[in-house]
């Protein structure tokens, strides 16, 4: 299923240009286009589950002839400032804790409490973890184990067709298991952040979001589990942040996949406060032909 929305168009920003006749050979015409400053999500490829993509594009009317159009696809990445005070704050602390039972009667508990550094981050940065684990019943806890998990929500018109994709990217664990009466600290243990694209919250249709999963990981398959939820923003090319779109282009392969696997291939071409300024756009007729734009 493909959406194509269109965001806006050349010929309402600028005045018509004043060759409407071309002759054949080289031209070149300056082009600026104004985004919007908000409504518009990062873009993001995840294989055949969805795509959000920007294009321009460009069409030569010829007279009597269907008309030649050409695409050039560029990056947005929506701007997301960690620096914020809001994301600077360490996150709350979670505590949950489950009873253990043996022969119907109470025997001991299991509590785990965690907490995040901050809750915004960047890629590239670590996410310091504190973590205690307390195990007070007979259960050997195997190992505890951190993930950060990336959360994607696809909504359509029909909720039959919503769909919720949860993706690794990355973990850790302890080596050690935790028997009884014992207990395991991990006080500002890092997690790695990948390459991944930014919180998305804008768009209608799809949101990503992530977490920070803690387990502690028990025997058959049962897990007690803190999810604690963080912000990941844009990397900050700029000490001005008010620009609320940095816009991309290239002409190489451009994907920012959401499994991390991939890096991110950018050129920077502008970043957009008033508008984003693209290369002249050139029209070349090898045909001795007029051609009205």
């Amino acid at each position: 299923m493909k959406i194509l929305i269109p965001i806006g168009n050349f010929a309402d920003d600028q005045k018509p240009i004043r060759h409407d006749i071309l002759t054949a050979g080289h031209h070149r015409f300056p082009f600026a286009f104004v985004l919007p400053e908000e409504g518009l999500p990062s873009s993001v490829k995840a294989g055949s589950t969805f795509t959000i993509n920007y294009q321009i594009s460009a069409t030569i009317v010829f007279p009597h002839r269907p008309s030649y159009t050409v695409h050039q696809s560029f990056f947005i990445f929506e701007v997301v400032d960690v620096n914020l005070p809001r994301y600077v704050k360490s996150s709350k602390t979670d505590t949950k804790e489950i009873k253990i039972s043996k022969l119907c009667c109470l025997h001991g508990s299991i509590r785990i409490t965690a907490s995040t550094n901050h809750v915004g981050f960047r890629p590239g940065e670590p996410v310091c973890m504190n973590v205690r684990v307390q195990n007070n019943s007979h259960k050997i806890i195997r190992y505890l184990r951190a993930k950060l998990i990336q959360i994607v929500e696809i909504k359509a018109k029909l909720k039959q067709f919503n769909r919720t994709i949860e993706h690794i990217c990355s973990e850790k664990h302890s080596i050690k298991s935790i028997v009884q009466d014992e207990e395991l600290i991990w006080e500002k243990e890092p997690l790695q952040i990948p390459s991944v694209p930014p919180t998305v919250n804008s768009c209608p249709a799809i949101s990503i979001n992530y977490a920070v999963e803690i387990q502690a990981v028990l025997p058959r398959k049962y897990h007690l589990v803190v999810r604690i939820p963080i912000t990941i923003g844009t990397v900050r090319l700029f000490i001005n942040t008010s620009a609320s779109v940095t816009a991309y282009r290239s002409g190489v392969d451009t994907n920012c996949r959401l499994d991390g696997s991939e890096s991110v291939k950018q050129q920077l071409k502008g970043t957009i406060s008033d508008a984003v300024a693209f290369k002249d756009v050139e029209l070349d007729f090898n045909e001795r032909r007029q051609a009205s734009l």
